[in-house]
């Protein structure tokens, strides 16, 4: 019997997704509270691109103009930090972490995380 035939490399490419996206949201998690904005658009441009593989092309098109804004944040942010500006726009963070969401929502929609409705899966709380 052959491996590929039963589907074991099918299901060990998308566990090793789904160990993959869970450090991407470990590191934005770090970048996040450290307050570190080019760490955290690095992490997000690797969240994007490692769910944009699986959208479609209606959903590519709409992520990659969500993906191209905050490109520009990212390059006001650093701009900002290195003309050594004390306070940077909220509004600025604030599209990170909207695009956070947009990329955690698309990875439910994949079925790639643990399903936010049942219960049974809600640890500690």
């Amino acid at each position: 019997m052959d491996l590929n035939d039963a589907g074991v490399g099918q299901f060990n490419s998308g566990l090793s997704i789904i160990f993959i996206l869970d450090d991407i949201k470990k590191k934005l998690f770090v970048a996040t509270t450290c307050k570190d904005y080019e760490l955290q658009f690095d992490t997000l441009k690797a969240y994007w691109k490692e769910l944009s593989s699986l959208c479609d092309e209606k959903e590519d098109e709409f992520y990659s103009s969500e993906y191209s804004k905050i490109e520009l944040v990212n390059k006001n942010i650093q701009e900002a930090i290195n003309s050594g500006k004390k306070s940077i726009p909220t509004d600025w963070i604030r599209s990170l972490d909207e695009f956070e969401k947009k990329m955690r929502k698309l990875q439910q929609k994949k079925g790639l995380g643990m399903p936010r409705k049942d219960a049974r899966f809600s640890m500690g709380n």
